[in-house]
């Protein structure tokens, strides 16, 4: 638990700063720094490795924030992430890269200085280069630090187990599927479906379907009662009335605590359980009340079938992959 504290503190300073200077339009973005930080030192390796990465969050989070007015191009660029989730799983990286894609998500759906409700009221959302630059500034500085502070702090922590990568024609299929389903998502989320809670169809789909060596369907299974779990919990938060203020405090404490539980190895149910309502509580900000809530529930759990239906395919093709290997030998 001293650990865990130590992380909390040093990651949201940060954080905290950022709102201080820019204001909390870009709390995702800094939060995206801080964590994907985290992860590109410990999964991908070392110092250099959190350099690559928070690199490609910047990058990604920019083109999230650039493509935002435009739903067409907003689909296509998270079909795109679902794409490269799943052709990351070739490199081992699939610690990190489903991580991105979600905060993509949010930045597609929720950009800088437009309001949850807003967008899903249909007002035409303005392209601000200020935006892009900040966002990608706000990265960098919140990323940049925790680089050079990570691998101090992972010396009071086992070593982190390394992601296997998958077999080719899994990880390509997956590529394929995902990318797919994201682009019909996205799209139907951002121009047809835009009413609060429509976009956790998406979210729910990037959470579920991750490409995991020989357990894609018993980690999808994990993350599946996590983010039902979650979402439980998101909405006792959301309809008990808690202030803005709280739900943000709380939403900080379970962002850190999930990437303390997946470095740490743990179950994926506890990482989903705890993710889930902080992505609700970051997103939705004051959009909640009953009918959101069973919305949210209902696209989640449609969320689920359908990234079920990703890793049903995914898996079957892992299952024969060896054989194939043993019968070209």
């Amino acid at each position: 638990m001293p650990f865990a504290l130590v992380v909390l503190l040093i990651g949201g300073t940060p954080i905290v700063l950022s709102n201080l200077v820019v204001g909390t339009d870009y709390v995702i973005a800094a939060i995206a720094g801080v964590t994907l930080a985290l992860m590109g030192v410990a999964l991908v390796g070392g110092v250099r490795g959190g350099l690559f990465v928070i690199g490609v969050t910047a990058v990604a989070a920019t083109v999230s924030v650039a493509v935002a007015p435009w739903p067409i191009a907003g689909a296509v660029w998270l079909g795109a992430c679902g794409a490269a989730v799943g052709l990351s799983g070739l490199r081992g990286w699939i610690g990190w890269t489903p991580q991105l894609a979600i905060w993509c998500a949010y930045l597609v759906i929720t950009p800088p200085q437009v309001g949850f409700a807003s967008m899903f009221e249909g007002e035409k959302i303005p392209f601000s280069l200020h935006a892009c630059v900040v966002t990608a500034l706000v990265v960098l500085a919140c990323g940049l630090p925790m680089v050079f502070v990570t691998p101090h702090l992972l010396r009071r922590m086992p070593p982190v187990p390394k992601v296997p990568s998958l077999p080719k024609d899994a990880a390509l299929l997956m590529a394929i599927c995902l990318g797919l389903l994201l682009l019909v998502e996205a799209a139907a989320v951002l121009t047809e479906y835009r009413v609060p809670a429509a976009h956790w169809l998406l979210l729910t789909t990037l959470v579920v379907a991750q490409p995991s060596t020989g357990r894609t369907l018993r980690r999808g299974i994990h993350r599946a009662i996590g983010t039902v779990a979650g979402a439980c919990i998101a909405a006792a938060v959301v309809l008990a009335g808690t202030p803005q203020e709280w739900r943000m405090a709380i939403a900080y404490v379970l962002v850190y605590g999930a990437g303390i539980l997946l470095l740490g190895g743990r179950p994926y149910w506890m990482y989903a359980t705890l993710l889930t309502p902080a992505v609700v509580l970051f997103a939705e900000g004051d959009v909640g009340g009953l009918g959101v809530t069973a919305a949210r529930l209902g696209f989640t759990l449609l969320g689920i079938l359908l990234a079920f239906g990703v890793m049903v395919l995914v898996s079957l093709v892992e299952r024969r992959s060896p054989t194939r290997r043993t019968a070209s030998a």
